[in-house]
């Protein structure tokens, strides 16, 4: 699948399907200009994961594809998916696309992660905007519902004996896919620091409740450099990310929180 990330509202994104022949080649024809990212979905998640061109599974690290000189071939290598125990638990998910154009419903995927953070699994959409991951065994993972243009809360539930199956209910707003019905921020403050910074930089971070974060830190072109997700807990709580890898100069950094809230800071790497 071509995508056009142009639009971060995402009503009516250009976009077009082409099959794989036997060769692994595949095609787009009469795209028309602007920036778009190549997604190629397998048909069921037996060892490999929904890949984005630039060989990575979130649409917010993909690489750009700017349409004029063409760079072909946009050559993917399918990202594989991190094996994980089985067991008696499950996780039913569905998400609230009433405000979403129904052109768009049926690409959404969902992606099941350990606690780490891994990519263990993914369900394509079964025509209902229902997901169901089964025979998982007890701990805790994390839901991402993956679209491009749109954010997902990072959604964690924690599967027990007591508890094995977990429903959960997502709903699309705007460009974000929300886990929780709730308008309040959860996230009170961030200070980041030092800033200008050299190896390491620090984020403190007030949070009203538990909640899961995306850390995505992009140079002034937009291009991703680093993508990382956290999980805060109630109160303070600090979280640093390695900037030594960054050449000088000025960076921006997007937090994304499980209500959907984004906040940006400018970072400025110093020698």
């Amino acid at each position: 699948m071509i995508f056009s990330i142009d639009s971060t509202n995402n009503n009516n994104p250009f976009n077009a399907t082409s099959t794989i022949d036997s060769s692994g080649l595949y095609s787009f024809n009469y795209v028309p200009q602007g920036n778009f990212v190549i997604w190629v979905i397998p048909f069921d998640s037996a060892g490999y994961l929904p890949t984005y061109y630039g060989n990575v599974t979130t649409w917010q690290q993909a690489s750009i594809i700017s349409l004029g000189t063409p760079v072909n071939p946009y050559n993917i290598s399918l990202v594989h998916a991190t094996s994980g125990m089985s067991g008696n638990g499950g996780v039913n998910v569905h998400i609230n696309t009433n405000k979403m154009s129904a052109g768009l419903t049926h690409m959404i995927r969902m992606i099941l992660l350990n606690e780490s953070g891994n990519a263990l699994q993914f369900r394509n959409n079964d025509g209902s905007s229902s997901f169901d991951f089964s025979k998982l065994a007890y701990g805790v993972y994390y839901l991402r519902a993956e679209l491009p243009g749109c954010i997902s809360d990072l959604v964690r539930v924690e599967l027990t004996q007591s508890n094995p199956i977990v429903n959960v209910v997502m709903t699309y707003s705007g460009s974000k896919m929300l886990g929780i019905d709730d308008n309040e921020t959860l996230i009170e403050g961030i200070n980041t620091y030092p800033n200008p910074v050299t190896d390491q930089l620090t984020l403190s971070i007030l949070s009203k409740k538990d909640a899961s974060i995306l850390m995505t830190l992009c140079d002034l072109t937009g291009r991703t450099l680093t993508f990382e997700t956290a999980s805060l807990s109630k109160g303070s709580n600090i979280i640093q990310i390695n900037a030594s890898m960054l050449q000088t100069g000025i960076f921006i950094l997007r937090i994304t929180s499980c209500d959907g809230t984004n906040m940006i800071r400018k970072v400025i790497k110093s020698q």
